[in-house]
Parts: structure tokens; C-alpha cells; sequence
């Protein structure tokens, strides 16, 4: 067995959303023969609920956003490729805010896959699917008067699903080793976990995101 596959077999016991993120990173940094990227910016979110009578949109909450990226495939022969698949990890915090006196956040592990298709000399294009998982806790604030008040709630407290996939797109600009990006997810799974089965609730997040792509 070798060093790699040793620390890859004892991330086995880890939890679950430690273990695909090390596990993820240890993939990536040994991945020299294609292109890596760090990236940091900042994750608009919106929550979108609808039943059978109606349908209401949260008001954008803000929040930070990091993560990796790495290249899977290349397609052509031409230096850098025309189009690569690539595969991410990245950490988003999905802030959504109800009103002005309410907001709830929680911490969200995004696994992307997506085929970038690029246009010499700067522009490209970005699609793909993304797959992931809440942790850590729910938490809110609301505004009572002069206080604010905060509460922290597990996923099945809340009524919130964890697990969450849906379609990507974007578009970006690199300069130099510089990539800047925005990119648009809107989720396909039923985030409501409530009693209300009638009731749908998708996620939607504008990414803003720079980084340095080697």
C-alpha cells in the first residue's frame, strides 16, 4: 500500500463531510499533469418555496465562499485546452434572509462537476452539476426592538434537508493565472423537510469567485 492509500484508507473514520473534503484534497494536489485552482469570493443565496397555492422567493442574504478545483479530462491538444472537465470542492455559507428582522444561515459542502469551454484569449464557459451537504448547525437572528436574538438549531430541528444537487452555469475571465468567476446553481432537491409534503423549497445561489488557476 502506498503512503497516499494509507491516509486514504484511515480517512475512513473520519466523519463524513472531513473525510470527502481531505480526501478531495489529497486527489487534487496530486493531480500535477492538469490545472489546479484556489479560489475565495462571496456566495449570494436564495431560498425559493412553493405549495400549491403560491409561491414565495427570500430576499439575498451574503456570505463568504473558498474552495479547490482541479482538472479531470482535457479535450483537444492545443496548451492551455480549449475544454476541460474539472471537479471542485467548495465551502459556501448560505445566508438567507426573510425580512429585514430575520435571517438564517447554515455551513454547505459543494462538490461541483463541470465542463469549462474556453475562448481564446480570455472568456469561458462553465456548466455542470454540483452535489452536497449541510453541516454543522442551523442558526438564525431576529430582531426584537433593541435586541437581536440568536438561536442555533440542528438540520432536522430546522425541518432542512442537508443533502442538496442541482445544474451550474457560469462564466468567468482569466488573466495570467488569475481566474475570476460568477457562477449560478439553482438546486433540484426539496430542501422542505417538514410535515408540509406539499411544500417545495430549492435553493439558489449567485457565487462570485476569484482565484489563481496554475
Amino acid at each position: 500500500m502506498s503512503y497516499l492509500q494509507s491516509i486514504l484508507f484511515n480517512q475512513m473514520n473520519r466523519p463524513m463531510t472531513k473525510r470527502v473534503a481531505l480526501i478531495f484534497v489529497l486527489l487534487a494536489l496530486t493531480n500535477t499533469a492538469y490545472a489546479f485552482g484556489l479560489y475565495a469570493g462571496a456566495n449570494f443565496s436564495q431560498r425559493v418555496t412553493a405549495d400549491p397555492e403560491r409561491s414565495t422567493t427570500s430576499s439575498v442574504g451574503i456570505g463568504p465562499a473558498v474552495g479547490i478545483e482541479t482538472t479531470l479530462l482535457t479535450f483537444g491538444k492545443s496548451k492551455p485546452p480549449i475544454a476541460t472537465m474539472d471537479a471542485g470542492l467548495f465551502y459556501l455559507k448560505r445566508e438567507i434572509r426573510y425580512s429585514s428582522i430575520y435571517t438564517e444561515s447554515n455551513n454547505f459542502l459543494q462538490l461541483p462537476l463541470t465542463f469549462r469551454l474556453s475562448f481564446p484569449p480570455r472568456v469561458f464557459f462553465i456548466a455542470g452539476l454540483y452535489f452536497g451537504t449541510g453541516f454543522g448547525n442551523v442558526n438564525t437572528k431576529a430582531k426584537d426592538s433593541d435586541d437581536t436574538i440568536t438561536q442555533s438549531y440542528t438540520f432536522a430541528e430546522a425541518k432542512l434537508n442537508k443533502l442538496d444537487y442541482g445544474a451550474l452555469i457560469g462564466i468567468g475571465a482569466k488573466l495570467a493565472i488569475f481566474d475570476f468567476q460568477f457562477r449560478y446553481t439553482y438546486g433540484l432537491a426539496n430542501l422542505n423537510a417538514g410535515s408540509f409534503s406539499e411544500r417545495s423549497t430549492h435553493q439558489k445561489d449567485y457565487i462570485f469567485l476569484i482565484g489563481i488557476r496554475l
